[in-house]
């Protein structure tokens, strides 16, 4: 027969357990997640650079492509933020280059648009679309971006 000592031990031992495994689930959880979002931006980064030559000529090194700091921006940085910064590294561009002439940045943000569109279509999601913005402007269409 259980006294009552036995089953408050057996409640005590499970609460325990219970509370050993709630604090082990989310460490599990999120290096899992943050390794599948590493792989998944790595996964979209191929996607959208695959046939598409550097500003200079040639295909984009796998190394560049790969980079902790590409990868960085890319999962840090929103598609409002990218097309944020994508319009700054543009206008301090052309004020850079052409100085006393007339220029329509309107123009040159049809390069992001034109990146977005090509996001949209290969699927890759909005979260991973403006680390891409920034890494095509610098090293597809060779704008002077911090990536």
């Amino acid at each position: 027969m259980l006294l009552i000592e036995d089953l408050e031990k057996e409640f005590v031992a499970s609460e325990e357990l219970e509370d050993e495994l709630q604090e082990e689930v989310p460490e599990v959880f999120f290096e899992n997640f943050n390794k599948l979002t590493i792989d998944l931006g790595r996964h979209y980064l191929g996607v959208f650079f695959e046939g598409i030559q550097m500003h200079y000529g040639g295909a984009m090194p796998k190394a560049l492509l790969y980079n902790s700091r590409l990868l960085s921006v890319l999962l840090n940085t929103t598609q409002t933020r990218g097309v944020d910064r994508a319009y700054m590294v543009i206008s301090n561009c052309l004020r850079e280059y052409e100085l006393g002439k007339h220029s329509n940045i309107t123009n040159h943000m049809k390069i992001v648009l034109e990146i977005i569109t090509r996001c949209k279509n290969l699927g890759v999601p909005p979260c991973f679309r403006g680390g891409i913005i920034l890494a095509a402007l610098k090293h597809y269409f060779g704008f002077i971006v911090n990536v």
